[in-house]
């Protein structure tokens, strides 16, 4: 468990990482965001990689946020200005606190997602596969939003607030 955020990989700053046949799983953190991966001003390419079962869980003390900046992004979360290139990858099983059970994006952060899957992941608010505030998000090709919930908000696949979604094509984007 990270006490912070980014119980996986926690990426911060103007910095470049990119994660390749990889899997990111049965991580846990309980700060601001990223149970598997968190981003902060940085620039992730992920490629061929798994993002399975992590959690984001409620911090137990000093969790005085009453605003839902705590708690967002199970699998990966994008923030302040981010990036994020998905890229025939499968982000699924992850649990949110708060939003964005597989992929939170928010303060101008932007995302890629192409052949990839967001599948059975849950968050308690809004976006239980991606929840998007003040975000950029464009689906490329084949990508399939599928089995997720949010269980006391909206968005059970996805959620937007304040957001732009674009698509490339029709039929790029599968929300079931």
């Amino acid at each position: 468990l990270a006490v912070g955020s980014g119980g996986g990989l926690s990426l911060q700053g103007p910095i470049t990482a990119s994660v390749s046949n990889s899997d990111v799983w049965s991580n846990s953190a309980s700060g601001y965001g990223g149970g598997a991966i968190m981003a902060l001003g940085a620039t992730v390419t992920m490629t061929d990689s798994s993002v399975l079962d992590n959690v984001l869980v409620r911090p137990q003390s000093n969790d005085t946020s009453s605003d839902g900046s705590q708690g967002n992004g199970a699998g990966i979360a994008v923030r302040l200005m981010a990036s994020l290139s998905l890229i025939n990858s499968n982000v699924s099983r992850n649990v949110a606190y708060n939003s964005g059970g597989c992929l939170y994006l928010a303060e101008s952060a932007q995302a890629s997602i192409q052949d990839s899957t967001l599948d059975s992941c849950t968050a308690i608010k809004g976006g239980g596969s991606v929840m998007m505030v003040q975000a950029t998000c464009v689906f490329l090709g084949d990508v399939s939003i599928s089995n997720s919930s949010a269980l006391q908000g909206s968005g059970g696949g996805l959620a937007c607030t304040n957001s732009a979604i674009k698509l490339t094509r029709p039929g790029t984007l599968r929300v079931i």
